[in-house]
């Protein structure tokens, strides 16, 4: 009996090893496409498959009542979003990161390295040797003219960037116990010159911000159990949003201020907080009927908010609703707060990073589950935070 039940464990083991990683696989393979030159006709139908085989991987788990508890709220929350908004990512979100709870994820993450990796490289390997995509991009980035900047086959310089850093975080990550002080160098000489290339402001800060903070997270112990590091964590998170949702409700402060409607105290602060976003608040205030601003968002999304932009929680808002929203954005702040009690630095540093950024782009913020690598810290630690699971 004993073996027995040794070998039906075993071939639950293999499926459930097999489905996760195929279904990592493609879906890391849906990203490289979409950020290569080539459109992808079948992108809902991979999104299926990948559903299917986590779907198989999940039922190849074992989880508590509570847990099964936890999965069901979360599949509810994600069918009411599917039925409203006619978005499906809430739901396949659900059963990835249940799916991840036997897995190693440590592990996941460093074929999510490697491979995301390899497949950039061949993208800008193929635009340097003409076989498809450009090199450059020439165009008018801001109010000073035309330029040309360096894009390597991804679309845009603002994409390479982002995809080049995006990578340096997770391989930050998956390395931080191994990273030595002249690999921080390194990384942040290489940002630099990436910068140089891209142009991209943005980029380079959020670069220097988590190599900066990981260095410190690395090599400075009191910086790790310093309580007001701690304290400006959290509040940083908190103020992120803050100044997301505050943007959102006031953005049509700008546009009337450049209109001559609006010349308060108000108006200027706004008007001061575009500059910083590069315009991006203008631009959500500048559609038909102001698509993202705060007046445009719902409990649960309406099917017909599919306006793209830049500001990553504001388009959380408005693509998915305040009630999605809002519970996620609450479950990443107590992962925040478990990964410090975890020990967990470089999930800090990653969460810190991502939260920043995303005020300003949303690259994180898609229906593209190997972009988003808080899903992945969730997958790893979902289990563990609630409260009968949880280890300090």
């Amino acid at each position: 009996m004993t073996e027995y039940k040794e070998s039906i464990s075993n071939i639950r083991n293999r499926i459930r090893w097999f489905c996760f990683y195929a279904g990592l696989l493609i879906e890391i393979g849906i990203v490289l496409v979409d950020k290569s030159v080539f459109v992808n006709p079948i992108e809902g139908r991979l999104f299926q498959i990948t559903f299917l085989l986590f779907g198989i991987a999940l039922l190849m788990t074992y989880y508590s009542k509570e847990e099964w508890m936890v999965i069901l709220l979360a599949g509810i929350l994600g069918t009411i979003s599917y039925w409203v908004t006619g978005r499906n990512e809430i739901i396949r979100i659900v059963v990835f990161i249940a799916a991840c709870k036997e897995m190693n994820m440590k592990q996941a993450m460093k074929v999510l390295f490697w491979v995301t990796l390899a497949g950039c490289l061949a993208i800008m390997t193929a635009s340097v040797t003409g076989l498809f995509g450009e090199v450059v991009l020439t165009q008018v980035y801001e109010a000073n003219g035309a330029d040309t900047r360096y894009i390597f086959g991804m679309g845009h310089p603002n994409t390479l960037y982002c995809m080049m850093w995006a990578l340096m975080l997770l391989g930050m990550y998956v390395y931080f116990e191994k990273m030595k002080w002249y690999t921080y160098l390194c990384l942040a000489a290489g940002s630099i010159g990436l910068f140089l290339l891209t142009k991209t402001a943005t980029g380079i800060c959020i670069a220097l911000f988590s190599i900066i903070l990981s260095a410190a997270f690395r090599y400075l112990p009191k910086f790790r159990t310093n309580k007001l590091i701690r304290v400006s964590a959290i509040s940083g998170y908190l103020l992120c949003i803050a100044v997301s949702i505050l943007g959102a409700a006031n953005a049509n402060c700008v546009l009337d201020y450049y209109w001559g409607r609006d010349d308060s105290a108000q108006a200027r602060i706004y008007v001061l907080l575009d500059k910083i976003l590069t315009g991006r608040l203008l631009t959500l205030a500048s559609t038909e009927i102001s698509d993202g601003t705060l007046q445009t968002w719902k409990l649960f999304a309406k099917p017909d908010t599919t306006y793209y932009f830049d500001l990553g929680w504001v388009r959380l808002f408005y693509w998915y609703g305040i009630i999605p929203a809002v519970i996620f954005l609450l479950v990443v702040l107590y992962l925040l707060y478990y990964s410090f009690k975890k020990n967990d630095y470089m999930a800090v540093v990653m969460i810190l990073s991502i939260t920043i950024y995303t005020v300003v782009e949303a690259h994180f913020v898609s229906v593209y589950i190997a972009r988003n690598y808080l899903l992945f810290l969730l997958g790893s630690y979902w289990w563990q935070m609630l409260p009968e699971k949880e280890r300090i």
